[in-house]
């Protein structure tokens, strides 16, 4: 199944900060995958759930938070 996100989510991923603007469901065995916008590069990225962070949200005090980290 994919999933075209509406509005779009500002994420922070392994590769800097993103857009992301489509989820890919695989079923119940697989990780979801997130289609991203990398802002710096401007380069179409897929990441997986465990790879992506969500933006901070100052209204309910939520911290921007750090770039995860690349596997190995």
């Amino acid at each position: 199944m994919i999933l075209q996100l509406n509005p779009p989510m500002h994420l922070v991923t392994p590769l800097g900060e993103a857009t992301a603007y489509f989820l890919i469901d695989y079923g119940a065995v697989e990780n979801t995958i997130w289609v991203c916008d990398i802002h710096e590069s401007r380069e179409c990225k897929h990441f997986t759930s465990e790879d992506i962070r969500f933006w901070g949200n100052g209204t309910y005090g939520l911290k921007h938070p750090e770039t995860p980290a690349s596997d190995p």
